[in-house]
């Protein structure tokens, strides 16, 4: 089979009595079941130590498509009941690391790789790998490729501790398996690109939907939320001055200082517009002031850590600038809108417009968070009046409040 080519030493021995399926039969019908690969990863080394097969650690390296991780490793040994999963960020590729790994050989020159650590003399090791394995008591190291069904090729480690290391017989066995591992593992592999790719561009609220079929348009409910919106003040011109790669460095400074608030507590971040981002902290049943509290939270945590941001640019030369935050509380359809076979999960109605309006009040007034009455009245934070307002679309005035220790007379 292609990619499964084996060297010699680990060549396939015709009176191999390991392969009975039975193992293949239980990964395809009931272990493709299992919720994770690292779960998986010990059931079916649990039934590969059954019939005979000495395994003291095993790993599965596969690679991502994830904004943060290049790869991700589960790592079974025998000293641990579970296994682990590690996650590798970008730039290993790079790395002197995986230049003098053997999963370079498996990747980048296509061959599988055998390490017979009782027959070869440390000062000659090839991978620095092993060393640490030898430490451990390894006998014989066994890195496989596993290539799935798109022609990516991943791998799988298989060590052991036996004085006599793996016998052909094993290692006749480990390479059947390859194949149907490599299916199971894409299986994963595909499911957590799903997650990853929906809560990256729709958050993992909106993804979660998604992955639970809410996929027509049209599909939505009425939900109790606080509303943030904010922008950044003066992006038009900035965007005329500043070179390209300079706007997107600072659209990324500005998202990452306010984002990360939101998020640890518990909002989501539903949309980037333009230089503007919309974010909701769903309410659920009575935890309005709760929610409001948090909300706040993170708006002092925003405002704290972009004067910090600039500070940083400052201090490097780069373009400074301001921004504001609105929030409202109130009711707002979440779901499904646009065209058919190009869909936004989102949120729109009047408090939506409202809480959009309530930013645009930081500019006029000076300070960089405006929230509503409504707002203000559930939060147990020190807000003060700032003034009565007529927004653009709304018919009714509306007062707006921001903290205490951020009004005009204390700026």
């Amino acid at each position: 089979m292609d990619g499964l080519v084996v060297r010699p030493e680990l060549s396939v021995d015709e009176d191999c009595t390991y392969c009975d399926g039975s193992i293949v039969r239980w990964a395809i019908e009931e272990g493709r079941r299992i919720p994770t690969g690292r779960e998986f990863l010990v059931e079916a080394v649990r039934r590969l130590t059954a019939v005979g097969i000495p395994l003291a650690r095993v790993t599965v390296n596969i690679t991502l498509l994830h904004p943060d991780l290049r790869a991700l490793n589960y790592v079974w040994d025998r000293s641990r009941p579970e296994a682990v999963e590690i996650g590798i960020e970008h730039g290993i590729e790079r790395s002197e690391t995986y230049l003098r790994s053997p999963f370079y050989d498996v990747f980048e020159r296509r061959e599988p790789v055998r390490c017979r650590l009782v027959d070869e003399e440390p000062e000659k090791d090839k991978y620095p790998i092993l060393g640490d394995l030898r430490a451990q008591g390894i006998t014989d190291y066994v890195v496989l490729p596993m290539v799935f069904t798109n022609s990516d090729r991943q791998a799988m480690t298989w060590a052991t501790d036996s004085p006599s290391g793996f016998t052909e017989a094993h290692l006749s066995w480990l390479n059947s398996l390859m194949p149907v591992l490599g299916l199971v593992f894409e299986l994963y592999a595909t499911r957590r690109t799903a997650v990853t790719l929906l809560d990256t561009y729709l958050g993992p609220r909106t993804g979660t939907h998604v992955l639970d079929g809410r996929i027509r348009r049209g599909d939505g409910e009425s939900v109790r939320a606080v509303i943030w919106f904010c922008d950044i003040r003066g992006f038009t011109a900035l965007s005329e001055r500043l070179p390209r790669g300079a706007v997107i460095d600072l659209l990324n400074d500005f998202f990452g200082c306010v984002a990360k608030p939101i998020q640890a507590r518990g909002g989501e971040i539903l949309k980037f517009i333009g230089d503007a981002m919309l974010a909701i902290f769903p309410i659920e049943e009575d935890f309005w002031i709760g929610r409001t509290c948090r909300a706040t939270e993170a708006a002092v945590e925003a405002v704290e850590s972009f004067r910090e941001l600039q500070e940083r640019r400052a201090t490097a030369g780069e373009a400074v600038f301001d921004f504001g935050i609105g929030l409202h509380v109130g009711e707002v359809t979440y779901g499904n809108i646009g065209a058919p076979g190009r869909l936004d999960f989102t949120v729109i109605g009047p408090d939506v417009n409202l809480a959009a309006r309530l930013q645009g009040v930081t500019k006029k007034v000076g300070v960089p968070l405006v929230v509503s009455a409504p707002f203000a009245e559930q939060c147990s934070y020190q807000f003060s009046s700032i003034g009565r307002f007529r927004f653009r679309g709304i018919s009714d005035e509306h007062e707006a409040f921001t903290l205490a220790a951020l009004a005009p007379s204390q700026a």
